[in-house]
């Protein structure tokens, strides 16, 4: 069970986690980490409050502390429109 899908193609980042034993799956776009778009297993959950608890902000840093796996999307990057240049100009 998951408790937060951040990013189009979740297939892919689910199938990331058990390939890679691991707790947390991120895109990648084939040039950057993309960090918040994420797929976070439900048992983190409390790992997550405490560190914003004690005042983290860093998600790398959070990430860190878990199992890590890596979606990669470079061949599919028009499904990732954060932060490219006029990606949103066809809205208008």
């Amino acid at each position: 069970m998951w408790f937060s899908v951040l990013a189009p193609g979740a297939s892919t980042l689910y199938a990331a986690l058990p390939e890679a034993d691991a707790e947390i799956a991120v895109v990648h776009d084939g040039e950057w980490m993309q960090p918040v778009l994420a797929l976070i297993t439900r048992g983190l959950r409390s790992s997550l409050s405490g560190f914003l608890a004690e005042g983290g902000r860093k998600i790398y840093r959070w990430y860190a502390q878990h199992r890590l796996a890596i979606a990669t999307f470079s061949d599919t990057t028009e499904a990732l429109i954060i932060g490219r240049q006029g990606a949103f100009s066809h809205f208008a």
